[in-house]
């Protein structure tokens, strides 16, 4: 499960499931990371989120060449 997981990673099972949605990140959202503007997990998962609902905003964020942090 993911709270053994987690455990047995010394995280919180929040962290997990953010992870493991990284899996399945739109395209958009890998570039950020790829391109190492965005290495943070809850930021990429909260990128994940914001694009199922606003692909436009996460599109926009990708092309102004900033570096996302949570800061």
């Amino acid at each position: 499960t993911r709270k053994a997981i987690a455990a047995g990673l010394g995280k919180a099972p929040s962290f997990v499931t953010e992870l493991a949605e990284l899996a399945n990140a739109p395209e958009a959202v890998r570039a950020l990371h790829a391109a190492g503007r965005c290495a943070d997990v809850r930021s990429l998962y909260r990128l994940c989120k914001l694009h199922a609902v606003n692909p436009r905003a996460v599109q926009a964020l990708s092309e102004d060449g900033a570096v996302l942090t949570r800061e």
